[in-house]
């Protein structure tokens, strides 16, 4: 569907949810199938996604030209059993307010102007990549990551997980290493 509204509430009982929004947006939406899905795409220019919910048993994708916030601070907006991708045209989360999600599987943010602030909770088999252009990654895993690519090249990465920190690039046990992390400062803990 191809939208222009302020507010959208949706919920899908079998299938997925497939938006394409004109403008700013505050989304809640549900998919609630075995295999559902979510993707939700901004098409004007530098407007901004406010997530009150995401929530799908399948993956959720999240692309806006604008920042990407939270609009439930202190709880998790967006829960997938199988992988999220966010994509912002500015920055994801705020350093009050990072993203809060419970993605197992695989999870994957860009920031392409401005910085990453997320807090994870979940087994991340991949963490295949977060990357903000201009600004920090400041994230949160609660369980074990795998990672892929973690890029904020001049700026600083503050990385912590509670669990195990794995190197998911590491398929062939013999072959040139794949660079993980690439920041002016990393703080792993």
């Amino acid at each position: 569907l191809l939208t222009n509204v302020g507010t959208l509430n949706l919920t899908s009982k079998k299938n997925g949810i497939f938006i394409q929004e004109a403008d700013a947006l505050t989304l809640t939406a549900a998919s609630t199938g075995s295999n559902s899905a979510i993707t939700v795409e901004i098409l004007g220019l530098n407007q901004d996604l406010t997530l009150m919910s995401a929530s799908a048993a399948g993956a959720v994708k999240l692309t806006t030209t604008g920042n990407l916030v939270s609009g439930n601070p202190g709880f998790p907006c967006l829960t997938s059993g199988t992988s999220a991708t966010l994509v912002a045209g500015k920055a994801i989360g705020t350093v009050g307010t990072p993203l809060q999600t419970s993605v197992a599987g695989s999870l994957s943010a860009t920031a392409s102007n401005g910085s990453l602030y997320l807090n994870n909770t979940g087994s991340l088999g991949t963490l295949l990549a977060l990357s903000a252009t201009g600004g920090n990654i400041v994230a949160t895993n609660a369980g074990n990551a795998a990672i892929g690519t973690i890029s904020a090249v001049g700026h600083d990465i503050d990385l912590s997980v509670t669990g195990n920190i794995t190197d998911a690039n590491d398929v062939t046990p013999d072959a040139p290493g794949v660079l993980n992390i690439e920041a002016s400062t990393l703080t792993l803990s």
